[in-house]
């Protein structure tokens, strides 16, 4: 059993019961980066890796902001013989806009995205194209200060050109926020 989710469950206990109100309101602006581990399901191999995701979000007021991201991310393919598809770095990089729920009432800040934007993907015998795709994702800030925030976000992407087999795109990291009212 993996002790991830226990762990995300206890951080997020530990956070809750410590919170104190936020005070958000509409013209604020976050700017957050996240190292991130990806995962990509491509053709027969479903190769993981890591990279960079990078989002900004205005809110309109304490609850709905306008959020746009960008990101790029490498995963190591291996050989696949039967499928004569040679190894290397499968590249995924995309940007996305859309809108962000968010819950501020506590220190801690739960989201959902969702969103519509470009994923460019590419590499390990596949030449590079560009998709229409749609994501949607969850994650929480913690605010450290009325400036600083860290946090995790998961988010999930689907290529939209291949109906019949939907390539999906999936990473997942810690965030680190700034904030500016």
């Amino acid at each position: 059993m993996t002790r991830f989710p226990i762990l995300v469950a206890v951080l997020v206990a530990v956070a809750l019961l410590g919170a104190t109100p936020a005070r958000a309101s509409g013209g604020e602006l976050v700017l957050a980066a996240a190292p991130v581990y990806s995962l990509v399901k491509w053709d027969q191999r479903h190769p993981s890796g890591g990279g960079i995701a990078l989002d900004a979000a205005y809110g309109l007021n304490d609850w709905l902001w306008l959020r746009g991201a960008a990101f790029y991310t490498a995963q190591a393919a291996s050989k696949d013989e039967a499928a004569a598809l040679p190894a290397g770095a499968i590249s995924v990089g995309g940007a996305f806009v859309g809108l962000r729920y968010a819950f501020d009432v506590l220190r801690v800040i739960p989201f959902v995205d969702a969103g519509v934007g470009a994923l460019f993907a590419g590499g390990a015998g596949h030449g590079g194209r560009v998709d229409f795709g749609v994501d949607v994702g969850l994650g929480f800030d913690y605010l450290y200060s009325r400036r600083v925030s860290f946090g995790l976000v998961v988010r999930y992407h689907a290529f939209l050109t291949n109906v019949e087999n939907i390539p999906v795109y999936l990473y997942a990291g810690p965030r680190f926020a700034l904030r500016w009212d």
